[in-house]
């Protein structure tokens, strides 16, 4: 039998002996590195890992992977190398049954074999240079040393199949493999060009990576959080842990970056573990991915890492257990992106810009998302509303969106006029939206979302359409059906039906009232669909998918200038009509040139598009000499904001006050002092 390196399995207390020593030797730290790495992994994977896995036939291969497979997203062979890795698992768990068990092992060869006279190639450049890599890495870390020394010999040229190249998590990922190919072969110079690269990428950037804002591009200024991201995060803590106390360790600055992306940003795009299309780009339309916020299982790592942050880790830990939620208000102007967070509910929105990129459609995913980030927005109670709604979905009619049936992605003309401007608690996001082509069927309108406490109020102003077949509309949500729907309406008949009401007050589902207010035709649509995971990404199930879906949309008439309506968290049908008798808000502007609310307990939100006076009842006369965005809170202090991200100064007269400040060009808020 080869070894080529032991690997020792040691408890912690061991491991800290070692980081003791002033100096590592190179076998030394090759061990100690290697031996955390196979900790990691144990810690991380299934307890049980060969539940559901069969194992490959006398020929090292399994019967039931298409090895001709020529998908680009998820290539059918590389679930060869992840059973096999599975099995090395279960081969490496100390205190088991299968701990170093022969049969498991000539399983692990056998199909190691079969990969080596095979050596499938996908025509998906990641899935050759990383995706088989890092399996083959975890095959070896796990059971290399146990392996013959022409199949170890072997299964290292597929490991070298990588290139230390790219950006972002794309960079992480290869650099990360780089090291341990470097541990494994004994190559310290490339062990320390990959140590340093991975350092490299570790920092606040405006490029891909972790933006200022701590969200997370990849593929361009494109939000990525929970897909790239999330690879970006976990690998480079897994990696910080590794090399702590090593000559290559991972300095407290960088820690803090990982941190602070975890803290600042991570856990405010998601109500605990449970997260929304606008964060998952592509992803969205894989099965599951809704759920991919969780970082539970590696806090305890985290923690040891930064043992400053242990109190706030500790509270994400609990968040994502839902034994508490996050409350505030959080705008991310580099992704364009809105959470809200309150005790009974969580709300989401993501816009567009100029200075962002709209979702992509690559590798046979995403195949249907043409209408995401633009104006989707999502109300989150306890996760199930949307988790695996996707291949049911009507895509034409996403949540929250303003649109025109046969709208598509390459009609989408983003705009410089999107941004927020908020107090920490509460606040004011906006869009200026032109969809279609002028002289065919077009729509344009600028559109405000104003949260404040358990409401969201959704005005659309300036609109203007033409050329449409049919009306535009507004989708106030489609969610999974939970339960009974009440509304203002006594002859709405709920059952598997389509209805159309010319004046509908407000209806009731699941946690939340829908308050239209204007005069518009509302349409309730409560079916059951139909749908496949393959309709929206083709290396998803083809199998049919069923469930029950509530979707109540606005229909806007010709020549409509005006319209809007609330979501507003509630108990029962009984609270949401009382909303209706005695509103928290009053709407003082809903027009091209501005919008405006104005709340009970003294909370005001205006948006200003064009220079001027305006007289808003219950706020009384503004001037201002360019477009901005303004919130007063309840202590009726004032905040502004430039949500073209242009910033310069801003001249300012609300009643008796007056400022002349300069606004931030990243559309960040700034207080105004009284």
């Amino acid at each position: 039998m080869y070894r080529k390196q032991p690997l020792l399995f040691v408890v912690l207390v061991v491991l800290n002996s070692c980081l003791s020593s002033p100096a590592l030797a190179q076998p030394a730290l090759d061990s100690l590195v290697r031996t955390r790495y196979v900790d990691w992994l144990l810690a991380m994977e299934p307890k049980d890992p060969l539940h559901g896995i069969t194992m490959p036939g006398a020929d090292g291969r399994w019967a039931d992977i298409n090895y001709s497979d020529e998908q680009v997203g998820k290539w059918n062979p590389a679930e060869h190398l992840r059973r096999t890795k599975m099995i090395a698992l279960a081969w490496a768990r100390p205190g088991t049954r299968s701990y170093h068990d022969e049969s498991l092992l000539r399983k692990i060869t056998a199909a190691l074999v079969d990969w080596l006279q095979h050596r499938y190639k996908s025509r998906n450049w990641w899935h050759n240079e990383i995706g088989v890599p890092q399996y083959m890495r975890d095959i070896l870390f796990l059971s290399g040393n146990a392996l013959e020394k022409k199949v170890y010999e072997g299964s290292l040229t597929i490991f070298h199949q990588l290139k230390v190249n790219g950006t972002g998590a794309n960079l992480v990922w290869s650099a990360d493999l780089g090291l341990h190919y470097g541990l494994l072969t004994g190559d310290t110079v490339l062990v320390k060009f990959c140590a340093d690269t991975l350092q490299a990428a570790v920092r606040v950037r405006t490029d891909e990576g972790v933006q200022p804002d701590y969200s997370f591009h990849q593929h361009g200024p494109r939000l990525q959080q929970y897909q790239y991201g999330r690879a970006f995060l976990l690998d480079n803590l897994r990696l910080a842990f590794e090399l702590r106390g090593t000559p290559f360790a991972y300095s407290a600055e960088k820690v803090e970056v990982l941190t602070d992306f975890a803290l600042e940003g991570w856990q405010w795009m998601a109500r605990g573990i449970h997260t929304v299309p606008g964060t998952m780009d592509r992803s969205a339309s894989r099965a599951n991915a809704l759920q991919s916020a969780s970082l539970r299982s590696v806090i305890p790592f985290f923690i040891q890492l930064n043992p400053a942050a242990a109190n706030r880790l500790r509270l994400l830990d609990r968040v994502q257990a839902g034994d508490t939620t996050l409350r505030g208000y959080r705008y991310f102007p580099w992704s364009d992106f809105t959470a809200m967070q309150q005790p009974r509910f969580s709300f989401f929105l993501k816009t567009n810009s100029t200075r962002t990129l709209l979702t992509e459609s690559i590798n046979g995913e995403n195949l249907s998302g043409d209408m995401l980030d633009n104006g989707d927005s999502y109300f989150i109670g306890d996760g199930q509303e949307y988790y695996n709604l996707m291949p049911v979905w009507n895509w034409q009619f996403l949540p929250g969106i303003t649109s025109f049936r046969g709208a598509v992605r390459k009609e989408i003309q983003q705009k410089a006029f999107t941004g927020n401007v908020s107090d920490g608690k509460n606040g004011l996001a906006v869009m200026e939206q032109e969809l279609g082509k002028e002289g065919a069927a077009f729509l344009r309108v600028r559109k405000a979302w104003i949260s404040h406490q358990n409401s969201t109020i959704v005005l659309m102003g300036g609109m203007q359409t033409s050329g449409l077949i049919q009306p535009a509309f507004t989708v106030m949500d489609q969610c999974r059906s939970r339960g009974g729907i009440d509304c203002s309406e006594s002859s709405f008949n709920e059952l598997d039906s389509v209805q159309s009401f010319q004046r509908l007050r407000w209806v009731y589902h699941h946690g939340f009232v829908y308050l239209p207010l204007y005069d518009d035709s509302v349409v309730i649509d409560h079916r059951q669909r139909t749908g496949r995971w393959t309709d929206i990404n083709r290396s998803e199930s083809p199998d049919l998918v069923k469930d029950s879906v509530f979707l109540p949309f606005i229909v806007h008439r010709a020549g409509d200038s005006a319209s809007g309506y609330a979501v507003v968290s509630c108990e029962n049908a009984v609270a949401a009509k009382k909303m209706t008798t005695k509103p928290a808000w009053k709407i003082l502007s809903n027009t091209s040139r501005c919008q405006s609310v104005c709340f009970v307990d003294g909370c005001a939100a205006i948006a200003v598009y064009q220079p001027g006076a305006y007289i808003l009842k219950e706020i009384g006369l503004i001037k201002v000499d360019k477009s901005c965005l303004l919130w007063r809170d309840e202590s009726k202090h004032w905040y502004a904001s430039d949500p073209s991200h242009q910033g310069g100064e801003l001249h300012l007269e609300i009643g008796k006050l007056s400022w002349s400040v300069h606004l931030p060009n990243d559309g960040a808020t700034i207080a105004l002092k009284k």
